[in-house]
């Protein structure tokens, strides 16, 4: 009888292989929020003959497709007041399941929508984070689409809108929203299995005039071997909170004059975090964990304020000691990221961008606003543009890497390429 081990052996590694290939993108920027991918089968050009498929949208949305399995996960508004969770087959685009809700709008700034905020994925639910009126709340659903639990959050207020995104943290589902009528920020871990608190905090502000966040949180994971969730925000800069119990670790929250948009970045030995305004300036600071002073403040690495290659939207990109940013007019400036020396630009790609850029293999991915182009350019200290990739209308989401594929989501259409 032939030892049937091997062949035991090679059908639990395909098994294993085929599941981690198709969890890769299961919260706002894939992997960590890192915005990265190591799949090399995403072409730096093509037209729509090199689509795998391309479906019409029913609604808007910001939102960015999340992948489980074949599954990938949508959101939109449509009819004003109703918004959908739609589930698409990756490999054909042909529709599985939709799950809607009704909502009340509130105050949003003209370029925000009402599904902006990014599901997270776990074995067992789908993770939403909205905003209805004066409340803020979490939604669980199956990846059938059948709802798990809703746990309302409290009150909600953002001079724009919301869109921060939940993530998966030591098995729980953290969000954080702010209040900007009673001048607060809540954080708050939910039990993925019923919704229930395992933990939650608040942060009074201080007396200046300050303004909402839409940043989303990332973790990192410092010396100890241990995972902090940082987040930014101008009413107390950026800080760091222990998983297990919310307590804050750090803190460091000098010149955090106006909102912050974009994501912090964990690079290498710094975390990178920027804030500014839409037509105001755009500050930066990487600051270097684990060095934390008397005061609770780590010590800064570099800092540059009101420089004009600095992004307020778009989140800055990490790879082998330098940052890549994508500015919202089209500048792209590359800087080494221990010390913050400029290695090339910024120079002019052209265009408007809301859209986070994404590293595929060796390339960076961003679709432009107004010029309906997903523009590709190589992810090296030298600029080159590999690629102005026509599309059917704007990009205001950020793209998503699974299965081999890449799934842009237009003002329009939701696209898979990769694989054709």
């Amino acid at each position: 009888m032939r030892n049937p081990l091997p062949l035991l052996i090679a059908i639990i590694l395909g098994i294993f292989g085929a599941t981690s290939f198709a969890q890769e993108w299961t919260r706002f920027r894939g992997p960590g929020g890192s915005g990265i991918s190591k799949t090399e089968t995403i072409p730096a050009k093509f037209t729509i003959v090199d689509y795998d498929w391309k479906v019409t949208l029913p609604g808007v949305g910001h939102s960015s497709p999340v992948v489980w399995g074949d599954q990938v996960f949508l959101t939109v508004v449509t009819g004003g007041t109703q918004r959908e969770v739609i589930s698409y087959d990756s490999d054909d685009g042909s529709q599985i399941w939709s799950w809607a809700s009704d909502f009340v709008p509130h105050n949003k700034h003209r370029d925000n929508e009402f599904a902006s905020s990014t599901p997270c994925l776990d074995p067992n639910h789908l993770y939403i984070f909205w905003t209805s009126d004066e409340k803020a709340e979490v939604i669980a659903l199956t990846h059938g689409g059948k709802p798990a639990w809703q746990t309302s959050l409290g009150t909600f207020a953002g001079d724009h809108g919301s869109a921060t995104s939940p993530i998966l943290v030591n098995g729980g589902v953290f969000v954080f929203w702010d209040d900007l009528n009673n001048t607060q920020t809540e954080f708050a871990l939910l039990n993925p299995t019923d919704g229930s608190e395992i933990w939650r905090k608040l942060i009074d502000w201080d007396d200046r005039q300050l303004k909402s966040t839409y940043s989303t949180p990332v973790l990192y994971q410092n010396s100890k071997g241990t995972q902090e969730i940082i987040i930014t925000s101008q009413p107390f800069g950026m800080l760091s909170l222990d998983p297990a119990n919310g307590d804050e670790l750090w803190r460091y929250d000098h010149g955090f004059k106006a909102r912050t948009v974009g994501s912090p970045v964990v690079a290498d030995k710094v975390i990178f975090a920027t804030w500014g305004s839409g037509n105001g300036a755009k500050d930066h600071v990487a600051v270097i964990p684990g060095t934390e002073t008397k005061d609770g403040k780590p010590k800064v690495a570099w800092r540059w304020d009101n420089n004009k290659g600095l992004p307020y939207v778009p989140t800055p990109l990490y790879r082998d000691g330098l940052l890549f940013f994508w500015k919202d007019d089209g500048l792209l400036q590359v800087v080494k990221s221990a010390s913050g020396e400029v290695v090339h630009g910024p120079t002019r790609i052209g265009g408007r961008f809301f859209s986070n850029p994404i590293m595929i293999d060796d390339k960076i991915y961003c679709g432009s606003r107004d010029l309906n182009e997903m523009v590709v350019v190589r992810a090296s200290g030298d600029y080159e543009v590999l690629a102005r990739n026509q599309l059917d209308s704007g990009v205001n989401a950020t793209p998503a890497v699974a299965n081999g594929k890449l799934f842009i989501r237009t003002n329009e259409s939701l696209i898979a390429v990769g694989s054709h």
